[in-house]
């Protein structure tokens, strides 16, 4: 008797079959790393964008609080502001331009740099051509900072300004050895209910300009940056990094009648105790490249009679922006205003 084994058959994939099989894994595979590359870039995007508000919001606000500082004397009329300070040369950025512009100009706008970069007057403090972005404005603000000085006669504060103000009497703009010589003849003389109401503030002038770098010269990210000076000494410090260009305007009151008229840009003020308001814009970007963006939008800012039209350049597409607008009023050079009317 034979015996027969009966074959079993082997059940498989065909390679039809495996290669069908293998391209649903393959597609699905594709559009997973599509989605993750896509949140992975989204996510970015959102970073990037609160990013830029959060420096962005930060630039504004520095600035706002300066300018609402602007012209601050601690409750003394103009006429009663007196220079006593010693310094010299009152060209633009030279020592005695520090005060002597105190009562005229608490805040002063220069619209794409012209009167500053254009004369080379600040060149020797770091604002030349080269150092300033082409057609940013750049600001100046003069003002008492509101933090009382005990010690004006101490060494480190003997070249630095000071603004000595009496509420409802007299200020006096002098280096901190003239201050302290005043205020200890003022307690010599003064009756003593007199001495109290007696405040020595900081005096700053501060410019802020927009700097086509931050940190080197060859890192290309532009900043914000603020030039502080108070009588000899000078500090140049970056405020925010990817800011792009700043315009401002100001409110102006030509009737006297405390109302804003008109909106003027920087070249078209001759009187700046007329001013009332500023209105503020920058351009701000994100720090890191996206070759995925190509921005060509045109921002507008300032919109109105002053509006300034800005567009990135082919060699800076490749970057998340914003542009922010702020409103500010600018309440101690209204009471310049007020006093001399």
């Amino acid at each position: 008797m034979i015996n027969r084994r009966r074959g079993r058959r082997q059940a498989g994939f065909s390679i039809i079959e495996f290669l069908i099989a293998m391209a649903i894994g393959l597609f699905i595979i594709g559009v997973a790393i599509n989605i993750l590359v896509y949140n992975k870039h989204a996510y970015r995007m959102i970073s990037d964008s609160l990013d830029i508000q959060d420096s962005a919001r930060f630039a504004t606000r520095r600035i706002g609080d300066v300018f609402r500082m602007a012209g601050h004397r601690g409750g003394v009329v103009l006429a009663n502001v007196n220079d006593v300070s010693t310094l010299t040369g009152d060209g633009v950025c030279q020592a005695k331009w520090l005060t002597n512009k105190f009562t005229s100009e608490p805040i002063r706008g220069y619209s794409g740099g012209t009167g500053i970069v254009d004369t080379g007057d600040c060149a020797t403090l770091g604002i030349t051509d080269a150092n300033h972005v082409d057609a940013s404005d750049i600001l100046a603000v003069r003002f008492g900072e509101a933090i009382n000085e005990s010690s004006p006669d101490s060494s480190a504060n003997q070249d630095r300004l000071f603004l000595y103000s009496v509420v409802s009497g007299n200020a006096v703009l002098g280096l901190g050895s003239q201050i302290a010589t005043l205020l200890t003849n003022d307690k010599a003389t003064a009756q003593p209910e007199k001495i109290y109401g007696r405040f020595i503030y900081p005096y700053y002038t501060d410019i802020y300009y927009v700097r086509p770098w931050t940190d080197v010269t060859t890192d290309q990210t532009p900043a914000l940056v603020r030039l502080r000076m108070n009588g000899k000494t000078t500090v140049t410090e970056v405020m925010v990094s990817g800011v792009e260009t700043m315009k401002v305007e100001f409110g102006i009151d030509s009737n006297d009648d405390h109302q804003v008229d008109q909106y003027r840009s920087p070249d078209n003020i001759n009187d700046w105790s007329k001013v009332m308001t500023a209105r503020l814009a920058i351009v701000a970007r994100s720090m890191g490249r996206d070759p995925q963006i190509a921005d060509t939008k045109t921002y507008v800012l300032l919109a109105g009679n002053n509006a300034y039209s800005y567009t990135p350049s082919s060699a800076v597409d490749h970057y998340a922006r914003l542009m922010f607008e702020i409103s500010i009023h600018l309440r101690n050079t209204m009471e310049i205003r007020q006093s001399s009317s």
